[in-house]
């Protein structure tokens, strides 16, 4: 306790910090302005494992892991997509324009087959009730655009602005808003709405 009692004024941070969580807490990213620092188990996160810095001055408010692979997922503020490997490793960047979206990313989450040794997928959920899957292939370089699967784009609802995913039961929250009141809806993989 005698730690914390020197912290009677707490400090006001000046960067905007996300924490994005892989799903056995293999690894950890903590987000800080356009810095990623990312965290391993094996070490008991005690030492930074990798540092991701971005030359846009954006910060990453939306993430996620594919355990996997050892890829996280993030968006910057500008709607940019980065995929970068456990090491801090860049694989791939995608801009809003070459996404083909006008709305903001709300949501994104890994939904990699285990089957699947060529690729690796991602889906955005944009605040629009938008749904697009991002397959990137194995060894693609930053020079190498993405492969994408167009025939899984469809849409929830729309003013969508929270939004989370359980992996291993396949569902999905989503939290939107309609006639000026909050919605929530619980949807499976396949995105048909449960009832």
């Amino acid at each position: 306790m005698e730690k914390w009692t020197e912290y009677n004024e707490p400090k006001r941070l000046r960067k905007f910090v996300s924490l994005f969580v892989s799903p056995t807490a293999k690894y950890v990213a903590v987000a800080a302005g356009n810095r990623i620092t990312i965290l391993s188990k094996e070490d008991d996160y005690q030492q930074s494992y990798a540092i991701f810095n971005s030359s846009d001055l954006g910060t990453f408010s939306v993430g996620a892991w594919s355990e996997d692979d050892e890829i996280l997922g993030v968006v910057d503020d500008s709607d940019t997509l980065y995929f970068i490997k456990f090491n801090g490793e860049v694989v791939a960047e995608i801009t809003k324009k070459h996404l083909k979206i006008s709305s903001s990313i709300v949501g994104l989450y890994s939904d990699n087959d285990s089957d699947m040794h060529e690729s690796y997928s991602f889906t955005v959920i944009t605040s629009d009730g938008s749904i697009q899957q991002i397959e990137i292939s194995y060894g693609q370089g930053l020079a190498t655009f993405p492969k994408y699967i167009c025939n899984h784009r469809s849409h929830l609802r729309n003013n969508v602005f929270c939004f989370d995913h359980h992996h291993e039961l396949n569902l999905f929250v989503v939290v939107h808003t309609k006639s000026g009141m909050y919605v929530l809806g619980l949807f499976s993989q396949l995105f048909a709405k449960l009832e």
